[in-house]
């Protein structure tokens, strides 16, 4: 069919099934905007509750469910969303049945002469997998693992202890972990990327609490007395607000009013941190504020913006279990923790390095990455 501009068109009857789905997608429409849609809209508009890969992986489930042999649901893959029958096949056009007939016989071809595993797959899956080991490690170690009457690490807070501020970091990182994972089912690969960076700050903040614990007062109780109201920023002879300094009302004790996450990586007892954080944390924060290298990841090859698009999603699953291996391996030196829970988070985290370490000298030239060079370093101690 060729409408009056000129443009080309394909005609083909949609069965009774297709008729009742289409009704039920305009009530949905008119449910949302209240009228009925004009011909220039969407006829889908679920489509913008899921990204691309999501309503494929989807459209494959329905398609497995409903009987639908391999090689047909390979084929619909192959040809980016071709789905030809015995009753629609008249209506295709020849090339778009050959493009058909030709994944077809490919399927059988693969069958006969499988391709050799991609080592770099092998290990992003193997990787993926320890993102729920990290989740159920944390939990069961914070449930299961803890000494009642075990020594303490006391700190200047007056409100926590160093190992019990760990504690509730730790806590914070396996919430964290909960949202990644579900951003990375959904394909939201660059916002996993954004709280992975919290994972980081999170490690920062164990290893500070642990490393510096006379300085927790600062960390802590200054921010909850600006809570509060018990305590205040401190004024410069102009009479503005100093955020570096924090004075507290009933008796101008001063505390300080800014932590760098720099200078907590600086009391790391790893020598690595520090480049680590210098490398790592300014690229998980384009990501995580508005900058033109986040704009990037909004947009198509179009130009034209496109906020379905699944971006980071490698990225955002391997710093997100390296830094959870790393604050797992940070717990396993608290007192607080029994020796089989120490036994068990060093199994998970050994684990951890190995694969990470394996999938960072499969993907990169160490001279070229720089950022991996010290992740890979940093990654040797872990569960020794």
């Amino acid at each position: 069919m060729i409408n009056e501009e000129g443009d080309i068109y394909k005609s083909i009857p949609i069965s009774p099934q297709i008729h009742e789905v289409l009704e039920e997608v305009s009530e949905k429409f008119f449910l949302i905007f209240e009228r009925e849609p004009h011909d220039n809209d969407p006829i889908f508009i679920d489509k913008y509750l899921i990204g691309d890969e999501e309503l494929e992986k989807r459209t494959i489930e329905l398609m497995e469910q409903a009987g639908w042999q391999p090689q047909l649901i390979y084929a619909y893959q192959k040809t980016g969303g071709l789905m030809l029958s015995r009753e629609n096949k008249k209506f295709a056009t020849e090339k778009d049945i050959q493009e058909w007939n030709e994944a077809i016989d490919e399927y059988y071809w693969l069958e006969k002469n499988p391709p050799h595993p991609n080592p770099v797959s092998v290990l992003l899956e193997a990787i993926e997998r320890e993102l729920d080991s990290c989740i159920i490690c944390l939990g069961y170690v914070l449930e299961s693992g803890l000494i009642s009457n075990a020594v303490r690490i006391s700190s200047s807070s007056e409100y926590f202890r160093a190992d019990d501020y760990a504690l509730i970091c730790a806590t914070k990182s396996m919430k964290t972990l909960r949202a990644i994972k579900v951003l990375i089912a959904e394909d939201i690969g660059a916002d996993a990327l954004s709280l992975a960076r919290h994972l980081l700050e999170n490690y920062l903040h164990i290893i500070y609490a642990i490393s510096k614990p006379e300085m927790l007062k600062h960390v802590v109780d200054a921010q909850i007395g600006l809570k509060l109201g018990t305590h205040e920023f401190a004024r410069t002879e102009n009479g503005r607000v100093d955020p570096r300094r924090i004075i507290r009302k009933s008796d101008g004790a001063e505390y300080i009013g800014h932590i760098s996450y720099h200078k907590m990586a600086e009391s790391s007892p790893h020598p690595e941190d520090v480049e680590l954080f210098d490398y790592v944390y300014s690229f998980l924060s384009e990501y995580t504020h508005p900058s033109f290298t986040s704009a990037a990841l909004v947009l198509d090859v179009n130009g034209s913006l496109n906020p379905l698009s699944n971006e980071l999603r490698l990225e955002a699953v391997f710093y997100s279990i390296c830094f959870a291996g790393m604050i797992l391996d940070e717990l396993r030196f608290l007192p607080l923790f029994s020796e089989g829970a120490k036994t068990d988070i060093a199994t998970v985290v050994r684990r951890i390095k190995t694969c990470a370490q394996e999938l960072i000298i499969t993907m990169h030239d160490d001279k070229k990455f720089k950022s991996f060079k010290v992740l890979q370093d940093r990654l040797t101690s872990l569960g020794i």
